[in-house]
Parts: C-alpha cells; sequence; structure tokens
C-alpha cells in the first residue's frame, strides 16, 4: 500500500513538473522602447532597428508599429499584422511583396516571425529574408529580439533590447 501511495505521488510530480514547464504563451502587448546600451547591433543596425515598437496582441493575431529614425533624421513607421498559427500574411507595401508569419517556439515561451520580402531595384529582382524571435524577461517589462536578416548582397545579426513603457495617466 506504500508502494501504491508513493508511486501515486511520484507521478503526481512528474505531472505537475511536465505542465508547469508548458508555461503560458506570452503577451506582447504595449508600448516599448529600445534600450539602446543593452542592445549589440552591428555597424548598420542603428538604422533600421525601431527606436519604439506599439504591439497589439488579441486571440491569435499581432499587430507591429515599428518607428524608425533614420540618420537623416527622417522618421519612418512600419505596420506589420500577422496571425500566430504559422500562416503566411501578406504585408505588401508600394511595389513590394512582403510576407509575414508568426509562430509560438516548441515550448511557447518565444514568437518567431518571418518575413520574406521581394522588391525590384535597378531592374533586378531581390528577396530578403528576416526571422526574429521575440521573448519576454523580467515579468514582461523587458522585450528581447534576436534578429537576422539575410539577401544576397549581405547577411546580419543582431539582438534588439526593449523596456516597456508606462502608459501616460
Amino acid at each position: 500500500m506504500k508502494q501504491y501511495a508513493f508511486a501515486s505521488f511520484a507521478a503526481m510530480i512528474c505531472a505537475a513538473g511536465i505542465f508547469a514547464g508548458s508555461g503560458k504563451i506570452p503577451d506582447f502587448s504595449g508600448n516599448w522602447s529600445l534600450n539602446s546600451d543593452k542592445s549589440s547591433m552591428g555597424t548598420t543596425g542603428y538604422r533600421w532597428a525601431a527606436s519604439k515598437l506599439m504591439v497589439e496582441q488579441a486571440a491569435n493575431r499581432l499587430s507591429i508599429k515599428r518607428f524608425i529614425q533614420k540618420p537623416d533624421g527622417q522618421g519612418m513607421v512600419f505596420i506589420d499584422t500577422l496571425a500566430l498559427d504559422g500562416k503566411d500574411c501578406d504585408n505588401s507595401i508600394a511595389d513590394s511583396k512582403k510576407f509575414v508569419r508568426g509562430e509560438w517556439a516548441k515550448d511557447s515561451s518565444s514568437l518567431i516571425i518571418t518575413m520574406k520580402t521581394a522588391y525590384v531595384r535597378k531592374g533586378e529582382s531581390r528577396e530578403i529574408i528576416t526571422t526574429e524571435i521575440w521573448k519576454l524577461a523580467d515579468k514582461g517589462k523587458k522585450l528581447s529580439i534576436d534578429f537576422a536578416t539575410r539577401s544576397a548582397q549581405k547577411e546580419r545579426q543582431e539582438t534588439y533590447s526593449y523596456y516597456k513603457v508606462k502608459k501616460e495617466k
């Protein structure tokens, strides 16, 4: 009888460990500001790192508004909307075809965003493939984005660190 009780107790502990490890899907919603000191950007990263992100996450969708300040002072805003189920979403702009896909990592602790952009420059077709891995830390107050992009011309890897901005009253 003692052996049966011990085996049942051990099984419950193992099951609790398995379910505790599965975790809850992170919610990236909020306003985020780039922490340049904590980010590792190459020599060109400062050009394309968003200084601010506005993220809305609801059900199985994510909307990202990226605010980018170019070195010449010109500001740009890029908006991506994607499903979080691994299906491509068309985010094409002007004469560039852009497809964005979001899917959860196997352990659901991070979000993997893949973007494929095709465009024509000087009569030549080009493609850029970008992968971002989003992770929350410090009880959802910090966002880390591992960024990798590749094209026929070059490859680049960087890590962007953001902190959550409290809403003003």
